[in-house]
C-alpha cells in the first residue's frame, strides 16, 4: 500500500472543510479523519494519529461510529509496547458491544469453560456453520481478536477466556472473517495452557481448514509459531512463518508483518540457521520496525542480536533510534517487567541464560535461573511459549552443571524437572526434543557417576541433532561430551569432540565461539 500518497489525499480533502463542518458534513467528517488516523498509524506517525483520533472522538454522535477509531488506537498501544492499555481498551469497547469480559474469573472455572467450549467444537460439523449475519457480533469478534493478542502478551489467562468467546459466537452466529482465528486461539489454549497436545493440534487442523475461505495465515498463526511445535519438524515452519510475514508486508498489515518476523528470527536462531545470514535478516527487519514504529517487536529481537554479535563476533548495527537506549538486556528487561511484557521478558532471559551457558559463564547462568525461573515457570503454567522450551532446556543443562560443582539439591531437581519435560515433548515430537532429551540424560548421568550411560547419551544426542538438523546444538552436545571425557582424564577421546564442536559452530556461524575453543585444545 502507499500509505505516503493516501495520507496526501485524505490530507488534501480535510483542508476542504470549513468551519462547522462536523455539523454540515458529519459523514464526510468522520470517514476522513478516521482514514488519517489509520493511514497515520500504518505509517508510525503518532502525533498526526492521535490528533486525528481526537477529532473523532470528540465529535462522534455515536459509540458505534467511534469504533473503527477505537481499533486504531489499540492497534496503536500495541505497536507502542503497551499492551496492557490495549487489553484495556479492548475490554471496553466489549462491554459497549454487549460481550463483557470478567477479568477476575478463577482457573478452574476457566477450564470448565475450556472443555465446555471443546465439547460444543465436537459436536457440530463446520460444514453445518452459516455466514454470520449480525453486523454487532461481527464488529464483536473484531475486538475479541485484539483483546486476544493484548492478553497473549501479557500471558493472562483472559485469553483463554476471549478465545471461547469467539468460538461460541462462531458456534452460535456464524462463521466470519475471525472465526479460524479463535479456533486457532482455542488450539494454542489447549497446548499452551492444558498442555494437551494433540487435542490442540487436531484444533489447530480445524483452524486450517476454516482459514481456507480467508487464506489469511494471521489468522492462523497460532497454530503456526506454537501449536505445530509439538508434532512437525521446527525447520518446516520457517517458510511458512516468512511466507505470512511477506503477505502481511503486502497487505499493509504492519504489526502482524513486524510480529511473524520477529517470530521467524526467534525460531531461526534456536533451530540453527546460519548466523550469518540470519543476522542480514534482522536487519531488514528492524529497519522496518523501526519506519513504523513497531516498538516491541523491535525490542524482543535486541537480545537476539546482541547474541548473534556476541557469538559470531560481528558489529552490532541493527539498533535504531525508537529503540536507542535499550540495547543494553537489562534495562530492556527492566522495562518489560514494568510493562508487565512477560513474553518479552521470557525472551531476554532465555537468550541470556542461552549466550551465558555457551560460553561457559556457568555462574552467571545460574544465577539468573535462580533469578528468574519460579518466577517465569508460574507464567508458562498460564501460557507456555515456544521460547519456554529452551528455557527449560538450557536452564536444565545449566542445574546439571550447577549440581556437580555445589552438589546442592536444588540443581538436581531443576535438571530432572526439564528432563521430565523434554521427554514428554519427545512422545510428541521426536524430530524436536530427541536430541534435547537425550543431551539432559547424559548429563544427568554425568552427573550421578553413571559414565557409561553418560558416554552413551552424548553419542545419542549428537547423533539425534545431526539427523534432525540442529547444528547447533550438536555443537553443543560435542563440547559437553569434551568436557565430560576430559574430566575423565580421556583427553585425546576428548579433542575428537572438541573439534566436532567447532566445525559445527563454524556452520552454524558461531565463529567467536569456535575460536574459543581452538585455543582451548591448544592449551590441551
Amino acid at each position: 500500500p502507499d500509505f505516503s500518497s493516501a495520507i496526501e489525499y485524505i490530507e488534501s480533502g480535510i483542508s476542504f472543510l470549513d468551519d462547522g463542518h462536523w455539523e454540515r458534513e458529519y459523514d464526510l467528517s468522520l470517514a476522513l479523519f478516521k482514514n488519517a488516523a489509520g493511514v497515520s498509524c500504518s505509517r508510525g506517525k503518532s502525533n498526526q494519529m492521535t490528533k486525528n483520533l481526537n477529532q473523532v472522538f470528540e465529535n462522534v454522535r455515536c459509540y458505534e461510529d467511534k469504533l473503527d477509531s477505537m481499533n486504531v488506537l489499540i492497534q496503536s498501544l500495541l505497536m507502542d509496547d503497551k499492551a496492557d492499555a490495549a487489553l484495556d481498551h479492548s475490554l471496553q469497547v466489549l462491554h459497549h458491544l454487549g460481550e463483557s469480559i470478567p477479568n477476575n474469573i478463577d482457573n478452574e472455572a476457566i477450564q470448565r469453560e475450556i472443555f465446555d467450549t471443546h465439547k460444543r467444537v465436537q459436536q457440530i460439523s463446520t460444514s453445518d456453520i452459516p455466514v454470520m449475519r449480525d453486523n454487532l457480533k461481527m464488529k464483536a469478534m473484531h475486538f475479541l481478536d485484539q483483546a486476544l493478542w493484548s492478553s497473549h502478551h501479557q500471558r493472562s489467562m483472559l485469553f483463554a477466556v476471549v478465545s471461547c468467546r469467539m468460538v461460541k459466537l462462531t458456534l452460535s452466529h456464524g462463521f466470519n472473517y475471525y472465526s479460524a482465528s479463535a479456533m486457532s486461539a482455542l488450539a494454542f489454549t489447549f497446548t499452551a495452557v492444558l498442555r494437551k497436545y494433540t487435542e490442540g493440534y487436531n484444533l489447530g487442523k480445524l483452524a486450517r481448514a476454516l482459514n481456507k475461505s480467508s487464506k489469511n495465515g494471521d489468522n492462523i498463526a497460532l497454530v503456526t509459531i506454537m501449536v505445530s511445535v509439538f508434532k512437525e519438524p521446527i525447520q518446516a515452519m520457517l517458510p511458512t512463518i516468512l511466507e505470512n510475514y511477506k503477505t502481511a508486508l503486502k497487505g499493509g498489515r504492519m504489526t502482524t508483518a513486524c510480529t511473524n518476523s520477529m517470530c521467524y528470527v526467534i525460531r531461526a536462531f534456536f533451530s540453527g540457521s546460519s548466523l550469518t545470514s540470519l543476522n542480514k535478516d534482522m536487519v531488514i527487519f528492524c529497519r522496518q520496525m523501526s519506519r513504523h514504529n513497531q516498538i516491541r517487536p523491535h525490542l524482543c529481537l535486541i537480545p537476539v542480536f546482541n547474541a548473534i554479535a556476541n557469538l559470531s563476533g560481528e558489529s552490532k548495527n541493527g539498533f535504531c533510534d525508537n529503540v536507542q537506549g535499550y540495547e543494553d538486556n537489562e534495562k530492556n528487561l527492566s522495562k518489560a517487567f514494568e510493562k508487565k511484557d512477560i513474553s518479552r521478558c521470557d525472551i531476554i532471559i532465555t537468550i541470556q541464560i542461552v549466550e551465558n551457558f555457551i560460553f561457559r559463564r556457568i555462574d552467571l547462568a545460574g544465577k539468573i535461573v535462580r533469578q528468574y525461573q519460579g518466577l517465569l515457570d508460574l507464567h508458562g503454567g498460564v501460557q507456555m511459549r515456544f521460547i519456554s522450551i529452551y528455557r527449560i532446556f538450557y536452564s536444565g543443562l545449566v542445574a546439571f552443571h550447577c549440581f556437580r560443582v555445589t552438589q546442592e539439591q536444588y540443581w538436581l531437581d531443576r535438571g530432572r524437572e526439564a528432563i521430565k519435560d523434554l521427554q514428554t515433548w519427545t512422545n510428541e515430537c521426536k524430530w524436536n526434543f530427541e536430541n534435547k532429551m537425550l543431551l539432559l540424560n547424559a548429563e544427568y548421568y554425568f552427573s550421578v557417576g553413571d559414565f557409561d550411560k553418560a558416554t552413551e547419551g552424548y553419542h545419542l544426542s549428537i547423533t539425534s541433532a545431526r539427523n534432525h538438523r540442529f547444528v547447533c546444538e550438536e555443537a553443543i552436545a560435542n563440547e559437553l561430551g569434551a568436557y565430560f571425557q576430559l574430566e575423565r582424564g580421556r583427553v585425546d577421546l576428548s579433542m575428537c569432540f572438541m573439534k566436532q564442536a567447532i566445525e559445527c559452530y563454524q556452520s552454524w556461524g558461531a565463529l567467536k565461539k569456535a575460536e574459543i575453543l581452538k585455543h582451548i585444545i591448544q592449551n590441551l
